[in-house]
């Protein structure tokens, strides 16, 4: 039988368009927010170096934001940690952004959990492993990693979504929503 008289697989289509919507929204604003992300990150590893009394340098490339204080430091590790922690604070922002004011945009939440995923990933990298991460040596993992993340928090949204929409077509069925 055809797919487009059978009523399942109807229901089936609809929600992989729905799949498809959240995942290709979520993409599209990754890539509009990674950048804003990237220098606020570089910031935090120049906020430190500033504090120091030291010049510093912020710039972007193909492979992301960079940075470079002019200037030894004490504490290499703090300047490190700075960085992730300006871009999890970022992230949390966006997170909280959604929670507060439009739990609908579900981009929203994707997104900020991926990047908060990344920049706890970029932490431990910073702090643990400075040489290989600064030579770039993680730059694909990262990358691979960002790309899974958000297509794992779209989906996971998606299902919620899809479960709060079945949920509320069964109460009104039932003649129980209010």
């Amino acid at each position: 039988m055809l797919c487009f008289i059978q009523w399942p697989c109807v229901m089936t289509m609809t929600k992989l368009n729905n799949y498809r919507q959240i995942i290709g929204y979520s993409y599209l604003l990754y890539i509009v927010v990674i950048v804003p992300v990237s220098l606020l990150h570089e910031l935090g590893h120049t906020a430190v170096c500033s504090v120091g009394g030291y010049q510093f340098r912020i710039w972007l490339d193909f492979r992301g934001g960079h940075s470079i204080c002019y200037g030894i430091l004490g504490n290499n590790s703090v300047i490190a940690a700075m960085g992730g922690i300006f871009g999890l604070l970022a992230s949390l922002g966006i997170l909280a952004i959604w929670y507060c004011f439009s739990k609908k945009i579900v981009a929203l939440a994707v997104v900020s959990l991926a990047l908060a995923l990344d920049q706890g990933l970029k932490i431990f990298l910073e702090v643990f492993f400075p040489r290989q991460y600064s030579a770039g040596i993680f730059d694909l993992l990262i990358t691979i990693l960002q790309i899974i993340s958000v297509a794992l928090f779209a989906i996971y949204f998606a299902r919620k979504q899809r479960e709060k929409s079945n949920h509320l077509s069964l109460h009104k069925e039932l003649g129980l929503d209010t």
